[in-house]
C-alpha cells in the first residue's frame, strides 16, 4: 500500500519535468517590465550568499546570438528525440532546483509586472533589513507570489495552484508549500518548490509542516486508503516514510503541526478538550510522550510553545508557564517566538501582544482584528509582521512605530528572506 503510494510519487516527478521545462521557457521569452524603461532599476535579490544583478530586465551574462547554419537543427532535433527518450523510459528524481546555482529576481517573480511607485521594503519600513515576500489572492480564481526587495518595487509571479488552498514559506522564506483543495476530495494536493518552479508533490494530503531550522525540507500527512501516514520530503523531492498508524495506533487522524532536529509534533482534536492534545515523536517516528493542549510554534533548539488554557514553553526542562495575559488581546490564535528567543508574538481575536520571555523588552499591544491566524519576525528579531487582509500591519519592536503596507494586496501567508549572514 505505502510502495505503491511512492510509485505513485515517483510517476507525479514526471510531470514536475514538464512543468519546469515549460517554466523555464516562460522564464527565457519574458518581456522587462513595465516601467523598468523609466525607473532604471537594479532588481537584487540574496539568499545564502549568493547575489546577482539584473538591470533593466537584461541579464548582463547574455550574448549576442548569431544565426545557426541549417545542419545545427538536425542535430537539435536528434539530441531532444534522444532526450524525451530518456526522460519517460527512466525513473525521474529529477529537481526542479538542481540546475538553480545563481539568485535572480526571477527564482521569485517574473519579468513582468512591476508594482507600486518606486518604492522598497526598507524605504516604506525604515529598519527592516530583509525582503518581504507574500502569497496573495486576486480575485477568486489567482494566486500570485509577492517579492518586495530592499530598494525595489514589489514584483509578482503567478502561482500553478487552486485559489482555495493553504500556502507556508519555510524558514528562510525562499521555498513555498501550497495545499489546493479538491471537491469531493478526502486530501489536498501538495505543491512544494520554490516560486519559480513549485510542482505538485503528493495528492490525498491532510496536513504539512517545514522543518523549523532547515531550509527546503517538508513533512506532511496523508490518508491512504484509511492508513495514516507521515513522510519528510527533501529539497530533491526525495519522500521517505517516518511513521504510520501501524507503527503508532495513536497516530491516525493526528496532522504535524512543527517538526525539527528534536523531533515531530503530532496535533489531535479533542472532543473532551478543546485544547486537543500533542504526540511527541523523536526525529525517526518513535513516541515519546503525549500531551494536552495545542501547538503554536516551535524553534530549532527544541522549544515548543503550547497552548493548554494558559500558554507554556516546553523546552528541555519540562514545561514552564510563562505567566502573560492575553485576555486584552482576545484569546491565542496564533504564537511565534523571535529568532533570538527573546520575545514572542501573540496574535488574538481583537489584536496583538508582543512581549519578553526574558530581557526587559517592552510589552506592546497593536489593536486590531486580524482574518488569519499568522504572525511572523523579521530575522533581526526587531519586526513582527501579521496578514491584515487587505495587506500587511508591520510592527517595529524597537522604533514602537506600526506599519499598514501592501494594502492593494490580499495577502494570505507572509514571510521574509533574510539577506545578511
Amino acid at each position: 500500500m505505502i510502495s505503491s503510494d511512492l510509485a505513485e510519487i515517483g510517476l507525479t516527478h514526471l510531470g514536475v519535468v514538464e512543468q519546469t521545462l515549460g517554466s523555464i521557457a516562460q522564464d527565457d521569452l519574458a518581456e522587462p517590465p513595465s516601467g523598468a524603461e523609466s525607473h532604471d532599476l537594479a532588481y537584487r535579490c540574496a539568499m545564502a550568499g549568493d547575489l546577482r544583478v539584473i538591470e533593466d530586465g537584461v541579464d548582463r551574462h547574455a550574448e549576442t546570438r548569431r544565426p545557426h547554419p541549417p545542419w545545427m537543427w538536425i542535430v537539435v532535433s536528434l539530441l531532444i528525440g534522444i532526450g524525451f527518450g530518456v526522460v519517460f523510459s527512466t525513473p525521474s528524481t529529477t529537481n526542479p532546483e538542481a540546475e538553480a546555482t545563481d539568485v535572480t529576481v526571477a527564482d521569485f517573480a517574473p519579468v513582468g509586472e512591476v508594482l507600486g511607485d518606486g518604492i522598497g521594503v526598507a524605504a516604506a519600513i525604515p529598519g527592516f533589513g530583509d525582503a518581504l515576500v507574500a502569497v496573495t489572492r486576486t480575485g477568486t480564481q489567482n494566486v500570485e507570489h509577492l517579492l518586495w526587495p530592499l530598494a525595489v518595487d514589489p514584483v509578482t509571479r503567478p502561482l500553478p495552484v487552486g485559489a482555495f488552498g493553504e500556502a507556508s514559506f519555510d524558514v528562510t522564506g525562499t521555498w513555498l508549500a501550497f495545499s489546493t483543495h479538491i471537491p469531493d476530495a478526502d486530501g489536498r494536493v501538495l505543491s512544494m518548490g520554490k516560486p519559480a518552479s513549485l510542482a505538485p508533490l503528493s495528492s490525498d494530503v491532510t496536513s504539512f509542516a517545514w522543518h523549523d531550522g532547515t531550509s527546503g525540507v517538508l513533512a506532511y500527512t496523508q490518508q491512504l486508503d484509511g492508513l495514516w501516514v507521515l513522510s519528510v520530503s527533501q529539497t530533491t523531492r526525495e519522500t521517505q516514510i517516518v511513521a504510520s498508524g501501524e507503527d503508532v495506533v495513536a497516530l491516525s487522524g493526528g496532522e504535524v503541526a512543527a517538526w525539527g532536529d528534536w523531533g515531530f509534533a503530532i496535533q489531535h482534536e479533542s472532543d473532551q478538550n478543546e485544547s486537543g492534545s500533542i504526540t511527541l515523536l523523536t526525529g525517526n517516528g518513535e513516541l515519546k510522550t503525549t500531551l494536552t493542549g495545542r501547538v503554536l510554534d516551535s524553534n530549532p533548539s527544541g522549544w515548543l510553545v503550547i497552548y493548554d488554557g494558559e500558554l507554556k514553553l516546553l523546552a528541555g526542562g519540562g514545561l514552564r508557564s510563562l505567566n502573560i495575559n492575553w485576555t486584552s488581546i482576545g484569546g491565542v490564535l496564533a504564537a511565534a517566538l523571535s529568532p533570538d528567543g527573546a520575545q514572542i508574538a501573540l496574535l488574538g481575536g481583537s489584536g496583538l501582544k508582543i512581549t519578553a520571555i526574558r530581557g526587559n523588552t517592552p510589552t506592546i499591544e497593536i489593536p486590531f482584528t486580524a482574518p488569519l491566524s499568522k504572525v511572523k519576525w523579521s530575522s533581526d528579531s526587531r519586526f513582527v509582521v501579521v496578514p491584515f487582509l487587505p495587506g500587511v500591519i508591520v510592527a517595529d519592536t524597537v522604533g514602537g512605530q506600526n506599519y499598514e503596507e501592501l494594502t492593494e494586496h490580499t495577502v494570505i501567508e507572509v514571510s521574509v528572506i533574510p539577506l545578511s549572514p
